[in-house]
């Protein structure tokens, strides 16, 4: 428990052998307390330092990874970024919501941009850049957030020349505060306007161009994931969440399924796959007036507890709704082996070993399974009322299966 509650919190996995499980326990009374006192804050001389650099930076830029855990932090990130215009990047494996992508501010992750930077906010940000020897050369790097160095990451290795340990939302307020009543950021107001039409300017263009792709490719069959990530975005409602467990399309989906309310997108920060239903059930339990879309490669769905998750949602009434990117492969580890040995056996031959799911299932019967309903989309106009659907069957608090049948395009 001492270990779940200390920054950053979280869950904790237990492994205990089963001679020890199997045995009395006996809980020992130490007569301690194990009291902890954190800083909740960060020194004025250190705000003070930190805002000088702000207002004085000609091309800032803010990466943020984790702070859409707390959703104060996000409502004070996006004040402070809007007082100085600057540029807000994900990197490439967000676990929140972190900054709202239809923002003007947000922009899609460029390193060349990040370079370029002569300030660089790592807004509680794990892996800010890759590898962490690629250090901006000529930026001065500000870290906030609740714990640094990330001492459970042996192999974490960044630098920076201010680390701001507190809890972010706190940190990030303080700055808000002391800039509201700053006599050099008033008067650079209009170098912060201009540098607000500039970024807006990158942003919709990038997504512009986004959408515009995704148009050429609305009338493919297999539907193309870009057309299909268009229309489930736009046909989901705003406070819709997303529990996110894709490998290829999980740059198309932040990018293209843009959410913009606090704590509406989650995906996993594990190695591994198989925890997207239960990220989808935990989500709903926390917010059961918001609908909830698993978004979950074929691959991935395989590695789920998927007769269990959706037996959850069944008998308990979490009516979440799996929508399945159908591509009938392991699309990422078919892709990386045909990269990393481009003259193989498997360029040569075409045979992908362990990498085809076929036959494929007919996966919208696990949603009929399990008491609720299923749809299997291959034409691209279908996609939206299949989600229309959905959205009706949550009214009656029953699950949807949805198994959208797509090319085998990576777009990563």
């Amino acid at each position: 428990m001492r270990i779940a509650v200390e920054p950053p919190a979280g869950p904790v996995l237990i492994g205990i052998p089963f001679e020890c499980m199997m045995e009395e326990v006996n809980f020992v009374d130490h007569g301690k307390t194990n009291e902890v006192v954190r800083a909740h804050e960060v020194n004025d001389d250190a705000i003070d330092k930190t805002l000088s650099l702000i207002a004085a930076a000609k091309n800032p830029v803010a990466l943020t990874e984790h702070v859409g855990g707390d959703p104060r932090a996000v409502e004070r990130l996006i004040e402070l970024c809007e007082m100085f215009a600057i540029p807000v990047m994900e990197t490439y494996r967000p676990a929140f919501m972190n900054f709202p992508r239809t923002h003007p501010l947000y922009l899609h992750h460029d390193p060349k941009v990040v370079d370029a930077a002569d300030l660089v906010l790592m807004v509680d940000a794990v892996t800010p850049w890759y590898p962490a020897s690629k250090t901006p050369k000529s930026a001065k790097i500000v870290a906030i957030a609740d714990e640094f160095p990330n001492s459970r990451l042996p192999y974490w290795g960044y630098n920076v020349d201010l680390a701001l340990v507190a809890p972010p939302a706190t940190t990030l307020d303080k700055l808000v505060k002391k800039a509201k009543t700053s006599e050099q950021v008033a008067a650079n107001r209009s170098v912060y306007q201009q540098r607000l039409a500039r970024t807006r300017e990158q942003h919709d263009t990038y997504f512009g161009k986004l959408k515009e792709e995704a148009q050429k490719h609305a009338n493919e069959t297999p539907i193309d994931p870009r057309w299909a990530c268009h229309v489930i975005g736009e046909a989901i409602p705003e406070n819709a969440v997303i529990s996110e467990e894709t490998t290829v399309y999980r740059g198309l989906i932040q990018e293209t399924i843009p959410r913009s309310q606090t704590q509406s997108y989650f995906a996993r920060i594990t190695g591994g796959l198989g925890v997207g239903l239960s990220y989808a059930l935990g989500v709903k339990l926390a917010m059961p007036d918001r609908p909830v879309f698993a978004l979950i490669g074929d691959g991935a769905f395989h590695y789920n507890a998927v007769p269990s998750c959706l037996g959850v949602a069944e008998e308990y009434g979490l009516p979440i709704h799996a929508v399945i990117f159908n591509n009938g492969r392991y699309l990422s580890m078919e892709t990386s082996l045909i990269k990393y040995f481009p003259n193989g056996a498997a360029k040569k031959t075409g045979v992908h070993f362990g990498a085809e799911i076929g036959p494929r299932p007919d996966y919208q019967y696990y949603g009929k399974a399990h008491g609720g309903y299923g749809y299997r989309v291959s034409n691209p106009g279908e996609i939206k009322s299949a989600v229309e659907q959905a959205l009706k069957h949550e009214a009656e608090g029953k699950l949807t299966v949805i198994d959208v049948v797509l090319s085998d395009l990576n777009p990563r």
